[in-house]
């Protein structure tokens, strides 16, 4: 008596089968999880940048000039980096940053080098962050006054605002912009 061990061609694209149609649920599951893992990453980086422009301003008690000016907004572009990150192999420290203090660490994720030793702090989607700094002693921005499409609170009570462009890329439009101050 010969004894067959092993599974027949039917069985085999049966089980091809299931794996397929399991395999064909997950794709949109797994960019899902991938686009809330880009919108967690820029809520974290637009933290990060406020919290750099607070420490700046709580160790030298104003705000950067580069970041001045209440009513326009802001770019974490190479200036930004300069003095919230300078760079150890400089030999004159930044005019706004005399004592050297790192605010801002420079991780290779993300910075992007736009020339030798320039660097911007930027979003997963490659914009750098927009922000605006409150130069008055009142505790809370407007931020729905500059902003065309924004449906978020009008006033918010902080020092300093920072928001990413989002997967669009535009900083105008908000349905999709990620924002320091939106948990």
């Amino acid at each position: 008596m010969k004894r067959n061990d092993g599974f027949t061609l039917i069985e085999l694209l049966v089980v091809i089968g299931i794996l397929g149609i399991l395999m064909a649920m997950m794709i949109p599951g797994a960019g899902m999880i991938m686009k809330k893992s880009k919108t967690s990453t820029a809520r974290t980086g637009a933290v990060v940048v406020q919290t750099a422009l607070q420490r700046y301003r709580t160790e030298y008690n104003v705000w950067p000039d580069f970041a001045k000016g209440s009513s326009k907004t802001h770019y974490t572009d190479d200036e930004f980096m300069a003095t919230m990150a300078p760079l150890p192999t400089e030999k004159r420290p930044p005019a706004e940053n005399l004592k050297r203090i790192v605010f801002i660490e420079v991780s290779k994720g993300a910075t992007t080098e736009i020339s030798s030793g320039k660097f911007e702090y930027r979003d997963p989607w490659g914009k750098p962050y927009q922000y605006l700094v409150n130069e008055t002693p009142m505790d809370t921005m407007k931020l729905g006054s500059f902003k065309k499409d924004y449906s978020g609170p009008d006033e918010i009570r902080a020092k300093a605002l920072v928001w990413s462009a989002g997967p669009d890329g535009d900083y105008e439009t908000w349905g999709d912009n990620v924002a320091s101050w939106d948990y």
